[in-house]
């Protein structure tokens, strides 16, 4: 993995440091610059989850991935630049708040002077690092158009939850701090593509944040919100979801099914 191309892909145009200055901008510019996309499984194309075939995949081809493809490429980015990195299991909240599997979902904590819990490949979520309480209490942080809070529950155990207004927050997932190994995801990352019950196998999706708001197509439908304009019209063809695809991602699907 090249580095300066890995920055490059993400607009960081400076010197990397071991802080967490640094990390922000890195989270930051990530999550701005690569979307959340689940397009291969809809392709059924194999998901490979090591670290030549993502950063060829998302670096070098200019795609995006879903969150075991991300944070584990960005997760090797941090370690590369030297910071005390590791990742972790998350459990993801349903609607009935029923609580997900274990492995649902791949994010990744550093260790700086404090735990910062980092997460670019939810699809949309925090665009920067949230602080990990050190004891059992809450952390409350305010982005964009939602407020975040981690809840400590036991001394690894934690909720993230967020919330549009500050008084009645959803959970959205529940992580321990236990270090994990990408070996033991592997049993998900399969269901999560071949599964008819995998979400990721009902719904084909490309979105990312922008200054304005977000871009996002989820089926059938292309949602583009700005401020608080929303604009959402139904695709009525293939060639028309991969013309937006490559206008709106700069992403060439099309030349690639094609080939």
């Amino acid at each position: 993995m090249k580095l300066d191309n890995y920055l490059r892909r993400i607009d960081y145009r400076q010197n990397p440091q071991n802080n967490l200055q640094t990390l922000n901008e890195l989270h930051k510019k990530h999550a701005f610059a690569i979307p959340f996309e689940d397009l291969d499984i809809y392709l059924k194309k194999p998901l490979v989850i090591d670290i030549n075939t993502l950063y060829q995949k998302i670096v070098v081809e200019k795609r995006g991935g879903f969150c075991y493809e991300l944070n584990f490429l960005f997760y090797n980015l941090l370690k590369q630049l030297g910071f005390d990195v590791q990742i972790i299991s998350a459990r993801i909240y349903e609607k009935n708040e029923n609580l997900g599997v274990e492995f649902d979902h791949l994010a990744i904590i550093v260790q700086l002077k404090e735990r910062w819990l980092v997460d670019v490949g939810y699809g949309n979520l925090f665009t920067e690092p949230m602080k990990i309480p050190s004891k059992i209490d809450n952390y409350v942080y305010k982005e964009r158009d939602s407020i975040y809070k981690i809840s400590q529950l036991s001394e690894s155990d934690y909720i993230l939850s967020e919330s549009k207004k500050g008084y009645k927050f959803k959970k959205v997932y529940a992580f321990d701090t236990t270090p994990r190994k990408i070996e033991e995801f592997q049993e998900q990352i399969h269901f999560k593509q071949y599964s008819e019950e995998s979400y990721f196998v009902k719904n084909r999706i490309c979105t990312i944040p922008t200054e304005e708001g977000r871009v996002t197509l989820f089926n059938n439908k292309f949602i583009k919100t700005k401020g608080k304009e929303k604009y959402e019209h139904t695709i009525q063809s293939e060639e028309e979801f991969y013309q937006i695809l490559k206008e709106e991602f700069d992403m060439n699907i099309l030349e690639e099914k094609t080939c």
